[in-house]
């Protein structure tokens, strides 16, 4: 099992992207901080995926990504490698697609 400092809330910091340029741009003046932080609820392209991860960051991925018309999120994390993945519920409001086929 393999555990790591970045889930211990206190260390972690949760950074919503919004505009992906502008995100982008801002962050990479400060480098330190992107290694060691999650960008929530990620649901960008390819090239804003290998940016991300150029720059350190570690990707939260929510039950968005189960849905049946979920797509191109699903080959766009295809891309990332395993231990740069989050996954994040946020529930009731990220809810795993299978959720809504059961209530």
């Amino acid at each position: 099992m393999m555990l790591f400092q970045l889930f211990i809330y206190r260390s972690a910091r949760i950074i919503f992207s919004g505009s992906g340029n502008d995100f982008i741009r801002r962050f990479k003046k400060h480098p330190d901080i992107c290694g060691k932080s999650v960008v929530h609820c990620f649901t960008g392209d390819k090239a804003t995926l290998e940016q991300y991860l150029a720059m350190g960051f570690y990707l939260g991925i929510g039950g968005v990504s189960t849905f049946q018309n979920a797509r191109q999120i699903k080959e766009v994390i295809a891309y990332a490698p395993l231990d740069r993945l989050v996954l994040e519920t946020d529930c009731p409001y990220m809810a795993p697609g299978y959720f809504f086929k059961s209530a």
